[in-house]
């Protein structure tokens, strides 16, 4: 039967089931095509008739049993209630779908109640077999508590399938949310359990592609549960091979949850879950679904979905007022994003979803909502806790050296320095400032300690006596902020930074270049806080006033530009970020000298961008156009000099120029040891960078270098950023690379797993440092005999894919993957294949990085031994 007419018929039949017996002929008469009504209406007709069940096998099975017992319906006999199959007694149907039949089971010499699942005999086409084969594999790779777990899988003797399954003794989760009046938050959090349940399988690469709310139980003690991965995907498997119910031409969905691509053919990827998600999430906030259906169809569903736009949560809930604010704003945009038409509009991963959905139950800002200063102020006042670690701050130093720099209050300063000056000789600020300080007399304090924090929260508490004085307030407000902001207190400093803007929206024009300023730096603290999305905003909100007002070449619009720009790149967003770099370095070359410092921040982040995405040739003048011109400004020895000065010599080093490199990071090493304390978090950072130089030379003495280096750093790095930083998670990606360069697969597993799991944990740096640490978790993997090994490479693959074209980034995970496969074929278990795309990616790595970089070579090197020439190579 054609693949399309087949599914066609499978969706009005499990339509038809879902309905009364009175209400099915109604349904069938709004299908146009009379031989589908007549094929529906016969496998209906046989549904009822517990002769016509199962396949001729089957039934002959039941025949041999004997008869069977009354259904869980009480109206006509089960022929399989009370019989084994295989070890398990039936006990009683449960639930019966398009494809197979869910009964209650048990194994006597356990004493285990099951959920036991086979195919519905009646419907049992080919592509159906397949399915339920596909399912089987899909359950095998998944172990998650809130997914529901196979437990065995068997054929009978007749050669029927059949799965057993971890019974969940639950109610859909929209009745059981209903039957039992949960609260939004409790619904939420049900929500953000799913989400990570979800995320889990995408990450062990399967699209569950069916999520609904009967597909999502929920227990009696409140566990969720999801169930029924009957038509579920396996991520980077040909389309074409192992099961037809992907195969052009083929859809396989739950229309009324199916999400636009499922529906018009196209991709399936994990953003297909995500919408699916959000019509979970719509349901459970209103008790309806987003889109209005025509009629009671399959295809007035998918119809709805395609061309209507969803409804907003707090639309639908308009009737209770009460209801409808709580859902305006954050859930309302939580909802629309996940239920993008557009897949690469959605969210990015449905764990990204979950913590949204997290970050509005603690009060925190949402990224799905469009962040205004006004709702990130709003967010602020309302929180009743920190949320954002104090470790997260580090500007210049992110991932061990790579340092995005912010423009700072330096060019604020200097367009309004003279009125700062004026202000803080003030009568009133003198008196504000002296009056804090009075509170540590000890005639005042009667005994208690007084600390800086103590002063600082005072300052904050009685700011608001300088009502009416709003460029008093202003100028205190911005020194208590500076302060909170130096010593981590982010939300603090955030709360006074949104206040300023407050006051000058409310007092002077917004073509004022103060308010750009003031916007300027209430994005440094965001991003300093752990909210680049709040401050890309802000700044882009900056950035809107200032261009037109002031013109692209005023210095608080050139900082908008600038720290704009890094944020995109922090965000992932590369091309976004180099053409905001470009857009900034032009106006700077048409406004500054060649040899102001204040350009060495665009030249410096430009490229450092183009080093990550190894565009070496192109990143190498703008780092010595920067170490120029800061050596110019402020001599050798000045930070930001040596800090320009490490970054040059990163970029060469990952060049594969070592000596070079080498020669700039010591000198960098040396200076810093000069000029900082032996503790600082540069000092780390430049032991660091010569640590991993050390390592990818790898000369026995340089492996001894390195270890001592990079052991050196993290013992900086902990006690000067914290645990949870992402310059830790560099240092331990490094020490597992390290680990690996000497043989010592088991250390170098742990040091890459460590780096991995603080890199998802933080989400601070782009994709590009998650890929390598996944891409060199699957060598070491690979290399240890682990099977896990080609599931790591395919899933850094994924990313990679959807991150850039072709690159050598790419390139690696895809030899990876290759890698595994192949190990895997020599085990039996791996398809085809992996040689053409072995080819392909040790083309484009040394096609990217040149034939005489260390990473070409040794790419070619493996290639060579697996047999694959490869053109580039020669």
């Amino acid at each position: 039967m054609d693949p399309e007419r087949w599914n066609r018929i499978a969706q009005l039949f499990e339509a038809a089931l879902a309905r009364p017996p009175a209400e099915r002929a109604r349904l069938l008469t709004t299908e146009e095509d009379a031989s589908i009504r007549a094929e529906v209406q016969a496998l209906l007709e046989s549904d009822a008739d517990p002769s016509t069940l199962l396949s001729e096998p089957a039934r002959a099975l039941a025949h041999v049993l004997g008869p069977g017992l009354e259904s869980d319906q009480g109206r006509t006999p089960d022929p399989l209630v009370g019989r084994l199959i295989g070890p398990y007694r039936v006990l009683r149907s449960v639930g019966r779908g398009g494809m197979g039949v869910v009964y209650v089971a048990e194994r006597a010499d356990i004493d285990k109640v099951v959920a036991l699942k086979i195919v519905r005999g009646a419907l049992a086409a080919p592509e159906l077999v397949e399915r339920f084969l596909m399912e089987r594999r899909v359950l095998a790779r998944l172990e998650h508590p809130n997914i529901a777990r196979l437990l065995d899988a068997g054929i009978t003797d007749d050669e029927t399938p059949y799965l057993v399954m971890e019974y969940v003794d639950g109610l859909p989760i929209t009745e059981y949310c209903r039957d039992r009046a949960i609260g939004l938050g409790e619904r939420l959090q049900l929500v953000v359990d799913i989400c990570g349940a979800v995320s889990y399988a995408h990450g062990s690469l399967v699209v569950h592609r069916d999520i609904k709310p009967a597909n999502v139980l929920v227990t009696s003690a409140g566990q969720v549960k999801l169930l029924d991965f009957g038509i579920a995907k396996l991520l980077g498997e040909d389309e074409t091979e192992g099961t037809g119910v992907t195969r052009t031409g083929s859809r396989v969905l739950s229309p009324q949850y199916a999400a636009p691509e499922q529906i018009t053919g196209e991709a399936i990827t994990t953003a297909t879950d995500v919408h699916a998600l959000g019509m979970l999430l719509f349901e459970l906030l209103t008790g309806e679904r987003p889109f209005r259906a025509s009629g009671p169809t399959p295809r007035a569903a998918e119809r709805a979905i395609l061309d209507q736009e969803p409804r907003r949560p707090s639309q639908v809930a308009g009737t209770d007022p009460s209801r409808a604010r709580r859902l305006q704003g954050d859930l309302d945009a939580i909802c629309l994003r996940a239920l993008e038409k557009d897949p690469t509009r959605r969210y990015r991963s449905a764990e990204q979803m979950g913590q949204d959905l997290s970050r509005y139950l603690r009060g925190l800002p949402v990224a799905a909502r469009l962040p205004t200063w006004q709702y990130r102020a709003w967010k602020f006042a309302r929180r009743h806790r920190v949320g954002v670690a104090a470790g997260l701050g580090l500007v210049l130093s992110l991932a061990g050296g790579l340092g995005v720099s912010l423009w700072q209050a330096e060019r604020a300063d200097r367009a309004r320095q003279e009125a700062e000056v004026a202000l803080a000789r003030s009568e009133a600020v003198t008196d504000f400032l002296t009056g804090l300080f009075d509170a540590s007399d000890p005639r005042q304090t009667r005994g208690e300690d007084i600390t800086v924090q103590n002063l600082l929260d005072r300052g904050v508490d009685r700011i608001d006596e300088l009502e009416g004085q709003p460029d008093v307030q202003v100028t205190v407000g911005n020194v208590l902020a500076r302060v909170n902001n130096e010593l981590g207190r982010y939300e603090t400093a955030s709360r006074l930074r949104a206040r300023n803007v407050a006051i000058h929206r409310t007092d002077r024009p917004a073509s004022d270049s103060a308010l750009v300023e003031e916007l300027n730096m209430w994005g440094i603290t965001l991003y300093q806080g752990g909210f680049p999305d709040s401050a890309t905003a802000v700044w882009e909100e900056a950035l809107d006033i200032g261009a037109p007002a002031l013109g692209e070449g005023h210095q608080a619009v050139l900082a908008a530009m600038g720290n704009l720009a890094a944020a995109y790149g922090r965000l992932g967003d590369e091309p976004k970020a180099e053409a905001m770099f470009a857009r900034t370095i032009e106006a700077e070359a048409q406004t500054l000298d060649p040899d102001d410092a204040l350009r060495t921040y665009a030249l410096n982040n430009m490229g450092l961008l183009l080093s990550r995405q190894e565009r070496f040739a192109e990143a190498e003048p703008l780092l010595r156009e920067a170490l120029r011109i800061q050596d110019r400004a402020n001599g050798r020895n000045h930070p930001r000099t040596i800090t320009a000065m490490t970054n040059l010599g990163q970029m060469l080093r990952d060049a594969g120029r070592y000596d070079e490199a080498e020669a700039l990071l010591r000198q960098g090493l040396e200076l810093r040891q000069q000029v900082l304390d032996a503790d600082d978090r540069f000092v780390g950072e430049s032991k660091a960078a010569l640590g991993v130089l050390f390592t990818d030379r790898g000369n026995p003495a340089d492996l001894i270098a390195a270890d001592s280096m990079l052991r050196s750093a993290l013992r900086i790095y902990r006690g000067s950023v914290g645990e949870r930083h992402p310059a830790v998670a560099y240092v331990l990606h490094a020490q597992g690379v390290l680990a690996m360069s000497r043989g010592e697969l088991a250390e170098a597993e742990r040091g890459l797993r460590a780096s991995l799991d603080l890199r998802r944990e933080l989400e601070l740096t782009a994709p590009r440092e998650t890929i390598e640490s996944m891409t060199q978790l699957a060598a070491v993997l690979r290399l240890s005999g682990k099977g896990e090994a080609e599931q790591v490479a395919r899933e850094a693959l994924i990313m990679a894919e959807e991150l850039a074209n072709r690159d050598a980034l790419w390139g690696r995970a895809a030899l990876q993957v290759a890698l595994a496969a192949e190990a895997g074929r020599r085990g039996g278990s791996a398809a085809g294949g992996e040689r053409e795309l072995m080819e392909e990616a040790v083309g484009v790595i040394a096609g990217q990085l040149g034939r005489e970089h260390p990473d070409a070579r040794a790419a070619c090197a493996e290639a060579g031994q697996s047999g694959v020439e490869v053109a580039a190579c020669r």
